[in-house]
């Protein structure tokens, strides 16, 4: 039988909290992290492309974006990722998964 380790992470960056669950096994690792960002504003953004760059995940899932669908379509475009969101409104809600395109 494979062996696997799942591993659960916090993370936190400048305040934000990114959870982050990771399974490794003897041919792979993937990685799911979760960010509750209350309001993605372009400064959030720049936070979120370091935390990507530097950790690589499979998928990261959003919540809370507050964008309307034109400022979602500019902000949650990333050169590793496939993006699908849901906009809400300005005032609250809103969703997004980011899939790295190798998946």
């Amino acid at each position: 039988s494979e062996r696997s380790i799942q591993t659960l992470h916090c993370f936190e960056n400048s305040g934000n909290v990114f959870n982050s669950f990771s399974q490794h096994n003897s041919f792979s690792t993937f990685s799911l992290v979760h960010w509750n960002c209350n309001g993605f504003s372009l400064i959030k953004r720049a936070e979120l492309t370091e935390f990507l760059n530097s950790l690589n995940p499979n998928v990261i899932s959003i919540n809370e974006l507050k964008l309307d669908s034109v400022l979602a379509g500019e902000r949650l475009v990333f050169d590793r990722y496939n993006c699908i969101y849901k906009c809400r409104n300005r005032s609250g809600g809103g969703v997004a998964l980011l899939i790295d395109k190798k998946i």
